[in-house]
């Protein structure tokens, strides 16, 4: 079992009440890992042809994957570095598969794959990065 910090124990006791019990079980059930195909670079069916460890559709997203963490490390892949996936939780993949997220109509954008990847720049300029992109996401104003 796991060692929460108590303070966050508790906390969590007082949210969950009496399913706390199930949610600390579920940190001893098996970790998914996850996958998110770029279908801005490759289609999913060139990727699933081109992949070349082993791979199983997630049903609700059509561009996510299973795959096997314990045995395979797809962050090390020259596929990863090219931006052909992303690597995601399987249940943060829903979100933005669900949501009826439209341009012009305030999200939040995150750059995870910038950080990610590029480690070496500057605080600063990630958080530049972070900002045009959000604005660019925002809500158009109108003029009065």
């Amino acid at each position: 079992m796991i060692n929460l910090p108590n303070e966050f124990e508790e906390k969590m006791k007082a949210l969950l009440g009496d399913e706390f019990e199930d949610y600390i079980k579920c940190y001893d059930e098996p970790r998914y890992y996850g996958l998110r195909v770029n279908t801005e670079k490759i289609s999913v069916e060139d990727f699933v042809k081109i992949c070349p460890f082993e791979i199983t559709p997630i049903p609700w997203i059509d561009n996510g994957f299973y795959y096997d963490g314990e045995k395979i490390s797809p962050a090390k892949h020259p596929y990863y570095f090219a931006g052909l996936y992303y690597l995601q939780e399987p249940s943060a993949m829903t979100p933005a598969n669900r949501l009826p997220v439209e341009p012009g109509t305030g999200y939040w954008m995150s750059v995870p794959h910038l950080v990610e990847r590029q480690p070496s720049l500057g605080r600063s300029f990630r958080t530049k990065v972070f900002w045009s992109q959000m604005i660019s996401a925002a809500p158009e104003q109108e003029d009065s």
